[in-house]
């Protein structure tokens, strides 16, 4: 079995006693590994394309990606082109959820952000939080890292002072972001864990197993559960055994078989199962089965009908 390595990335490298945030921005690159922080960090797609690893996920990012990642969260970025034709700039704004807790615990309205708070540890819990995504569609999020980071970086001193205040302003962005994805979807499909994906996954092989006649496009497939087709290519591998192409086929080729034993024509059995080409589904057909759809139908239900795949 061939492990991972994973780094962990110290607090001590970036923050001072008196002050629990640090904002920087990154050019990404292939040359970081896969790590987690003792930190939690909150981290905007600013230029360009490419992956975010996440645990089991990845997932495709551009501009004005958001995403939460609590203390532990393994992740890396990584661009899409290794020749840095397009660079992959994230801002990362990272603190230290305790001391940050500590230091706005009176700030009047603190209690109204608890779903944002306790996605960044900053509130105890009876489990671990889990990492989310939101989109920036107001630029709100961006406002706000451009501020902090040209704050941290011009030495203000007034720097402490307006860092809390604008990471309370980022927190109540961020718990109003939560808010309208939960009003807008019924639950936050942002939280793309890898035990969301799977169950998304589940899902759909179910719905290409009753329905093999949908149009499988992978593109269109990986979007749904929110993976790179990349990912999705090898997860649906790992679950079925197949390939994409291959299981949509078996699983046509069942259901012709059943159509076929209960009557319906050589023509109208290929319409159900998705194939416009008669002479197309006749051919797949007999290099399956070893008979043509026609002698199949003949001999109905004297004849076995291919192994079936798993109905999740």
């Amino acid at each position: 079995m061939v492990r991972t390595v994973v780094d962990v990335t110290p607090a001590s490298l970036f923050f001072h006693p008196e002050l629990p945030y640090h904002i920087n921005r990154v050019s990404e690159s292939f040359h970081l590994h896969l790590h987690r922080h003792e930190f939690a960090e909150i981290s905007l797609v600013m230029e360009g394309k490419g992956t975010h690893y996440i645990g089991n996920c990845s997932i495709d990012v551009s501009p004005g990606d958001l995403f939460l990642l609590p203390i532990g969260t393994e992740h890396v970025f990584r661009p899409r082109s290794i020749k840095g034709a397009e660079p992959l700039v994230i801002s990362n704004f990272i603190f230290l959820p305790e001391l940050a807790a500590a230091a706005l615990a009176g700030f009047p309205g603190i209690q109204r952000l608890e779903r944002a708070s306790r996605g960044l540890n900053m509130l105890p819990s009876d489990c671990e939080p889990n990492w989310a995504k939101l989109k920036d569609t107001r630029g709100a999020y961006r406002g706000l890292f451009e501020m902090c980071y040209e704050l941290q970086h011009r030495q203000d001193e007034y720097a402490e002072p307006m860092l809390h205040a604008l990471f309370v302003q980022l927190l109540a962005e961020i718990d109003r972001g939560l808010v309208e994805a939960e009003r807008s979807d019924g639950e936050p499909e942002f939280l793309a864990t890898a035990q969301h994906g799977e169950n998304k996954l589940e899902k759909l092989l179910k719905r290409l197993k009753q329905d093999p006649a949908e149009a499988a496009h992978a593109e269109k497939l990986a979007s749904e559960i929110g993976w790179s087709v990349r990912h999705f290519h090898r997860k649906f591998k790992e679950a079925t055994g197949k390939t994409l192409g291959n299981y949509v086929q078996d699983s046509r080729i069942e259901l012709a078989c059943r159509l076929l034993r209960n009557g319906d024509s050589v023509q109208l059995t290929a319409e159900k199962c998705g194939y416009s080409d008669r002479g197309f589904f006749t051919r797949i057909f007999t290099r399956h089965m070893g008979l043509t759809p026609r002698e199949y139908r003949k001999r109905g239900a004297f004849v076995s009908t291919p192994a079936s795949t798993p109905l999740y």
